[in-house]
């Protein structure tokens, strides 16, 4: 992909997970409204999920899956959305999803350019928190290096 694309892409993802977590404050509201039953008749799960499918930024997220675009261009887009510096929400999602899935799925390709981006990305270490255990038990015990700030001891 062309810088440009991965640009596109992240910016996509971004106003994709904004949307999302404008949707979810609304429906805490509804909740909270007094008219819990209207709310919840209007707000089912498979219409929730049906509405975030439809959504015209949902190949932002598609594109993340597993096998739907190199894992070099996943990397890519994921170091690019981290560097626009979206709100912690975002960022939570953006750890606990595509880049959870890179390690699970590329740890060992992709453990070396990690722990090289950890050791001068404070943003990226914190990211790194929010990744659950994946991957072989090599790389796992390399990104839980990685996470720690290298100027501690």
């Amino acid at each position: 992909m062309t810088d440009e694309q991965i640009q596109r892409w992240a910016a996509a993802y971004i106003e994709f997970e904004l949307a999302q977590l404008k949707d979810q404050q609304q429906r805490s509201k509804l909740d909270l409204s007094g008219d819990l039953r209207a709310a919840r008749q209007r707000q089912t799960p498979g219409s929730i999920q049906r509405k975030m499918f439809e959504h015209p930024l949902w190949w932002a997220i598609d594109d993340f899956m597993i096998d739907h675009k190199p894992a070099e261009d996943c990397w890519r887009a994921i170091l690019e959305i981290l560097k626009r510096a979206p709100p912690g929400e975002v960022l939570a999602v953006l750890a606990a999803g595509p880049l959870e899935d890179l390690i699970n799925y590329h740890g060992p390709e992709f453990i070396d350019r990690i722990e090289v981006q950890a050791r001068s990305d404070r943003a990226f270490r914190e990211l790194l928190g929010g990744v659950w255990m994946s991957s072989t038990a090599e790389v796992w015990a390399r990104l839980e290096k990685a996470r720690k700030d290298p100027n501690e001891t």
